[in-house]
C-alpha cells in the first residue's frame, strides 16, 4: 500500500486533493520532566540533549473523507527526550505508528 501525505488546512481543501483521510493532531499536556532526573542521565550519557524530557500528551483522529467516520483516534502519552520539537516528533511518531495500523 502507498500512502502520500499531503499538508492541508481543512477538509475542504484535502477533498480538493483527492485526499481519502484527514489526520488532526492536538497537543494536550507538553511539560518539561523533573530537571534531576534528566541531569543526572546527561551527566551518565556525556549527552547534552538528553538532560531535556518532556511529559507528553497529544490526541490524533484519522477521519475517513468519503463517509465523515472517525477510523482511529489514538491518545500518546509519555515521557519523551531531547529538546521539545524533537520530543513532540517522538511522540507523533508512536501515535503515527497506531495509524497506519489502522489504515491497513
Amino acid at each position: 500500500m502507498e500512502i502520500d501525505a499531503v499538508p492541508v488546512a481543512s477538509e475542504d481543501e484535502a477533498k480538493k486533493y483527492n485526499c481519502d483521510y484527514t489526520l488532526t493532531t492536538e497537543f494536550v499536556k507538553i511539560k518539561q520532566a523533573s530537571k534531576v532526573g534528566g541531569l543526572l542521565k546527561a551527566i551518565k550519557n556525556s549527552d547534552p540533549n538528553a538532560a531535556s524530557s518532556f511529559n507528553i500528551e497529544a490526541s490524533l483522529t484519522l477521519i475517513n473523507l468519503g463517509d465523515g467516520s472517525v477510523r482511529s483516534q489514538p491518545s500518546v502519552s509519555g515521557k519523551f527526550d531531547g529538546k521539545v520539537d524533537d520530543a513532540a516528533k517522538r511522540a507523533l511518531d508512536d501515535g503515527s505508528r497506531q495509524i497506519l495500523k489502522a489504515i491497513k
